[in-house]
């Protein structure tokens, strides 16, 4: 569980930031952002991939074995081509996509809170975001709008909130 709370703030500066730039883009230009989204996705999922492999040839430097981020950036960078390779199909299940998305994210800010809460951090307020990112996750994933345009805007406001957590959360690991 730890392996994965490191990973989780490995990136968390680099998480917020993009968070927060997608989500001003979604809100200000929904449609647009929407006829490009999934090359912003496999953008965003092969930075990640490839500074998890810098960080195991880092970690191959020092320890003499690659370690599990190595093995990860080899899997986010194959998830990034098989996005787009499958492009026209990941759009017409991108309501789902988006809502397992934000449902990841709240599940990852609940574990991520609950092992600070275990640590004496006070968290109770991280604990509620966490809950209502899980709701609003499940929310996305039946989409009862019937409105692709406005369930993105949705998603737009979800990213802008969950760049904040990861500011927040990167700033208070950081101490």
């Amino acid at each position: 569980m730890s392996t994965f709370l490191d990973s989780m703030k490995r990136y968390s500066y680099f998480r917020g930031i993009v968070y927060l730039l997608l989500g001003i883009a979604i809100l200000l230009s929904p449609q647009t952002v929407f006829n490009g989204i999934v090359y912003i996705i496999f953008f965003y999922v092969a930075v990640l991939g490839i500074l998890q492999l810098i960080s195991g040839f880092r970690n191959r430097q020092q320890v003499g074995g690659y370690g599990p981020s190595f093995l990860g950036g080899i899997i986010m960078l194959i998830v990034a081509f098989i996005i787009l390779f499958f492009a026209r199909g990941i759009v017409s299940i991108l309501p789902m996509f988006l809502g397992f998305i934000v449902l990841i994210f709240g599940f990852g800010k609940f574990m991520q809170n609950w092992e600070a809460r275990k640590r004496g951090f006070s968290v109770n307020g991280g604990l509620v975001y966490s809950g209502l990112m899980v709701l609003a996750g499940i929310l996305l994933l039946f989409n009862p709008f019937n409105s692709l345009m406005l369930l993105f805007r949705i998603f737009g406001f979800l990213l802008i909130t969950m760049s904040i957590a990861e500011i927040r959360d990167a700033r208070r690991l950081s101490k």
